[in-house]
This record gives C-alpha cells, structure tokens and sequence, in this order.
C-alpha cells in the first residue's frame, strides 16, 4: 500500500510536471506543429521515466526508427500503457479517439500532448481527419495510430482497419509496423489468469485498473518489436492494412488461439 501510494504521488507529480513544459510550449511556440514536435520529445522524455515509475521493464527487439525521417507508426493496443511504453522509445504523437478525449485524466494528458483526435463513430469527419494526419507526417512527425480501433484483451490482434492508411499514401511517408508483447506481469509468464492487472479494455476503469498497476516491485516486463518499414509507394490503404496486420500478427503472442472474447469487440468505424 505505502508502495502504491509513493508510486501515484511521484506519477502525478511527474504529470503534472510534463503539463506545465506542455503550457509552458503552447505559449511560446504558435505553430502548431513545431509545437508538436518539440512536446513529442518532452513527452519522451517523461515517458521514460514513467516507465520506471510503474515498475516496468522495456525489451526492444530490432532497430529503432532513423530520426532522418518520418514514419507512420502502426501497433497493436493493449493497454494506455502502450503509449508510455512506445513513446519511452522514441518522440511520436498519437492518432486517438474523441472519447478518449473526454475520457478524465487521459483526455486531459492526450490534449497535453498534441493527439490527433478522431471521430471513430462517423465518417462524416474522416476526410478532414486524414487530411490533419497528412499534414503532421509531411511536417516530419511520427505519428502511431493503433488501427485495431480499441485496446483488446490480447486473445488475438483483431483486423486492422484501413482508412488511416491513406494519410501515410498521401504524404509518402513510410509505414512502421511494431508488435507488443507484455511477456511478465508481477514476475509470471503473461497469461489470461494475470493478464488484467496489465491490459485496459472493455469497461475497465481507468483509475483502478492504475492503481493495482502501481501494486508490485516489478509490476511488467514488456517487449516490443519493430519490423522492417513498409514503403507505401504503389500500394492502397487495404493492402497495407492486410500486410502490417499480418507482420504484427506473426510476431504477436495471443492469450488464446484462434478466439476473440468480448473485450475485443468495437462498433468503431476507423
């Protein structure tokens, strides 16, 4: 308990730390997307340390993106962990939802950190999406979109869906598939007994679910593969969805084969 309770003070202090530097930012840099840039790289920064906050250990297998160019990052989701775990690696900005934007704390940190927000339940804003989207990879952003729609309960990575694609066509910026695998929780092999204390999905609770997170000496040990770039020159949006989807697929070890439960089913239409 006193260790939980010393985790969440020093997290909170941490955020609202990165806050101010995102205030701080937003006064001084009026561009939008050199604003963006330089709290990506704040947002990295904190994130690492997040990361030891948690208890959390980080396993890279392959090469980190050239910081030469753009990408456009492409993950399975899991957890709001994924983003402090994929961040820690490397400065991107996120393509989320409009009701994580509304969800408290995380909107309030997704806002911070310049997301993109989407409207998953209508197309009637996609294009204007897309468009935003093109915008920030042609300015040299990466940005990661995780095109599963919603985080799962990891029994399978659930088909990726293919609008968002077209921003990384139109701006020619290669795609950057990487795979997550949260191999230990609390010490033991990550299985569907444990898996709860680390993956967020369905109707978890945000605050709850942080708070056994931050119970524990070492609360996860997590692995994330980068694969080879996926250039998008002469493909369409449903190819390259069918082809990252099967390389993060490959790499990806399930809960449970060949089943998807409950927790990964999504009306998203994105």
């Amino acid at each position: 308990m006193i260790l939980q309770f010393l985790r969440l003070v020093t997290l909170v202090a941490s955020i609202l730390a990165y806050l101010v530097c995102s205030l701080i930012c937003a006064l001084l840099i009026w561009n939008k997307w050199k604003r963006t840039a330089v709290t990506t790289r704040i947002l990295s920064a904190f994130c690492r340390l997040g990361v030891r906050i948690v208890g959390g250990k980080v396993t890279v297998i392959g090469e980190k993106p050239s910081q030469d160019q753009s990408y456009m990052v492409v993950s399975n989701h899991l957890s709001y962990m994924d983003i402090l775990v994929v961040s820690s690696l490397f400065p991107t900005c996120y393509v989320t939802s409009v009701e994580m934007k509304e969800t408290p704390v995380l909107g309030q940190l997704a806002i911070a950190a310049n997301s993109l927000f989407v409207e998953r339940r209508s197309r009637s804003n996609l294009m204007g999406e897309i468009q935003e989207l093109t915008d920030g990879l042609s300015k040299g952003l990466n940005v990661t979109v995780f095109p599963e729609a919603t985080s799962t309960n990891g029994d399978c990575v659930i088909r990726f869906r293919r609008p968002l694609y077209s921003a990384a066509i139109n701006s020619g910026v290669t795609v950057l598939p990487i795979c997550i695998n949260y191999r230990k929780v609390k010490g033991e092999t990550t299985s569907i007994k444990n898996r709860d204390f680390v993956f967020w999905y369905g109707d978890m609770t945000f605050i709850d679910h942080l708070w056994g997170l931050l119970s524990g000496r070492r609360t996860y040990e997590v692995e994330v593969t980068i694969m080879e770039p996926v250039s998008t020159e002469g493909k369409e949006a449903a190819e390259l969805a069918e082809m990252t989807h099967k390389m993060v697929s490959e790499k990806y070890t399930p809960m449970l084969v060949n089943e998807v439960s409950d927790g990964n089913k999504s009306d998203d239409k994105v």
